[in-house]
């Protein structure tokens, strides 16, 4: 445990040096400075009393001389206490970036759906933010451990006894440290309930659920429930902090009754002509220095340890991330264009503590060139299908290969970057225009041409002209921009997706559902004229999920998709033919519009 500890702080401390070195050092220079400056004038004050009760001048002008000195120190201190803030305020920008570089480190999405991971993103982002903290915590140890032992020094000349204040002191801290750590404990066995709490509260507070909350007239239902969870998630936690000063209390007691014995000793030692009037002041402001120094590194310590529990936390973040992270050993590129296509042999894939597969056996041959779409009920399977064609998954059975290269082989990044896409749960990017769609390809942010001619493919050109400025247009109410129908966002959502120039895979994973099917269409047939040319530069493969079959039958192939595995694949043509589930499908789809 004690290793573990100091693992911690050392590692802590890495973390702060490597934020801000010159800060640090400029810290550790102040600390020191206030470290001796109040010994200093505890020994001032002895030399003054002594000379000033044995007639002794010199004596006292040398003690004015050191007071004068622990002064001007305590000025210098007061002059650099800001480096401190700075410091903490570094370090805690630096940790930041690098929770958001850990985060998005693994190619997939197992570590996002992971609850564990989530539990201790939230303590992470509550440590974060008392980092600060213990960036000050560490400097004040730094100073009160060097004051103890000063302290400690001082005391041992009036009597070798009183150096046993110094292990009470230890005692103290120990016990403090284990009341911390219940503490802190307890705040960790409440961080799922705590989320849950923040989700609905959010629910309440963010203006998109609001419809839905007061159409069903449940926000204060999601308001009792947000209450009860942060109601029984503070009794505990106050329960371990209760628990925590109890055993603080105790350690404090311990240390109190030994300050008491080294004033009365001192006392004593005067009395009987062992020591002088000056040694009981000085002991006197040792002594109750002690108790302050004693209880600020007590203070310090339960900062300091919410920063190592931080770095716990970061350091199985980095461990998971870097496990997840999938980096073959003898990376393939992809290649520049596809020509014979993406071959799937036997695949299939369980999500992590589902009861059964999602996917299993599919078998799919997609040429190079073709535009694909894949049909079937909710739950199928089709968007799992897509995840592991974009590399955000690893099949739990059988194999994806690119031109013959089995996916698993290639650099996830360097997959994904040959890889556009619009999803059905695409982001509300609240920017400018051309920065929402430039997020598509952030290479080609700066080309106006080539973002018009995406808002165009898009069919959104008339809605970005009515904006005030254009590309320019600022989006979000928030911030004081237009606010865009859900329609609108999508079809932003489009172009953003049809930015990249000749991807590798082009997906349209449901991008229209906000549509109406005429519209879908009609955007379909504008984006299948501009697949021709990335077909004609990269052999480009469109994957195409759609319920709409008016515009599923433009498709090249159709692949359907049912419990889990792939029951049909052709042309419309084909499937219309052998009578098959699409078919099926087909017919209801075009007998309930006509109905």
């Amino acid at each position: 445990m004690m290793s573990d500890a100091l693992h911690g702080l050392r590692r802590l401390f890495a973390i702060v040096f490597t934020a801000d070195r010159r800060g640090v050092l400029t810290l550790v220079f102040v600390k020191i400075t206030e470290a001796t400056s109040l010994p200093v004038q505890a020994v001032a004050l002895k030399l003054i009393t002594d000379g000033v009760v044995e007639h002794r001048r010199a004596l006292a002008f040398g003690g004015l001389a050191a007071l004068a000195l622990s002064i001007v120190m305590r000025g210098v201190c007061a002059a650099g206490s800001h480096v401190q803030y700075s410091v903490g305020d570094r370090t805690m920008i630096a940790l930041s970036s690098h929770l958001g570089r850990a985060v998005n480190r693994p190619a997939g999405l197992e570590l996002s759906e992971n609850p564990e991971f989530h539990d201790r993103i939230v303590m992470l982002r509550d440590g974060i933010r008392m980092l600060p903290g213990a960036v000050i915590g560490i400097g004040q140890i730094v100073m009160l451990g060097i004051q103890l032992i000063i302290t400690a020094v001082l005391l041992a000349g009036v009597h070798p006894a009183m150096v046993a204040l110094p292990v009470l002191a230890v005692i103290w801290v120990w016990f403090a440290g284990r009341g911390n750590r219940i503490a802190f404990q307890a705040r960790e066995a409440t961080a799922e309930a705590m989320r849950l709490d923040e989700h609905l509260t959010d629910l309440v507070l963010s203006p998109g659920p609001a419809k839905e909350l007061r159409i069903f007239g449940i926000e204060g239902e999601i308001l009792r429930r947000a209450q009860e969870l942060w109601t029984g998630s503070t009794r505990a936690i106050l329960r371990g902090e209760w628990r925590g000063a109890a055993l603080g209390l105790v350690g404090l007691t311990v240390f109190t009754f030994g300050v008491a014995g080294c004033v009365l000793g001192a006392v004593l030692l005067a009395r009987y002509g062992r020591a002088t009037v000056g040694d009981v002041v000085l002991v006197l402001n040792t002594a109750l220095l002690a108790l302050g120094q004693v209880a600020g590194i007590v203070w310090a310590f339960r900062d300091v340890a919410g920063g190592m529990r931080l770095v716990v936390h970061m350091q199985w973040l980095d461990g998971v991330a870097a496990t997840a992270e999938r980096i073959p050993p003898d990376v393939v590129r992809p290649p520049d264009r596809l020509r014979s296509g993406i071959d799937l042999r036997d695949v299939g894939f369980c999500y992590p503590g589902a009861d059964r597969p999602a996917l299993a056996g599919v078998n799919l041959a997609i040429p190079a060139g073709s535009t694909v779409a894949v049909v079937g009920d909710n739950g199928a399977g089709k968007t799992t299908l897509i995840k592991l064609l974009c590399g955000l998954y690893v099949p739990s059975s059988g194999s994806i290969t690119v031109d013959g290269v089995d996916l698993t082989d290639m650099h996830p990044a360097q997959w994904r970057a040959r890889i556009a896409g619009t999803f059905q749960d695409y982001v509300n990017y609240e920017l400018l225009v051309r920065e929402n769609i430039g997020q598509g390809d952030l290479r080609r942010l700066p080309d106006s041409s080539a973002l018009t001619e995406a808002v165009q493919r898009a069919g959104a050109a008339d809605q970005v002209r009515a904006l005030p400025a254009g590309l320019d247009s600022q989006l979000g109410r928030r911030f004081g921009g237009a606010e865009l129908s859900g329609g609108q966002w999508q079809r932003l959502a489009l172009a953003r997706g049809l930015l990249r120039d000749a991807p590798l895979l082009q997906v349209l994973d449901e991008p229209t559902a906000a549509l109406d099917p005429a519209a879908e269409r009609a955007l379909f047939e504008r984006y299948a004229a501009g697949a021709r040319h990335a077909r004609e530069q990269a052999g480009s493969v469109t994957l195409l999920v759609s319920h709409r079959f008016s515009t599923v039958r433009l498709a090249d192939l159709i692949v359907v998709v049912s419990a889990g595995t792939v029951a049909e694949f052709g042309s419309h043509a084909d499937l219309m033919r052998s009578e098959s589930i699409y078919a099926e499908l087909y017919r209801l789809s075009t007998r309930s519009y006509r109905d």
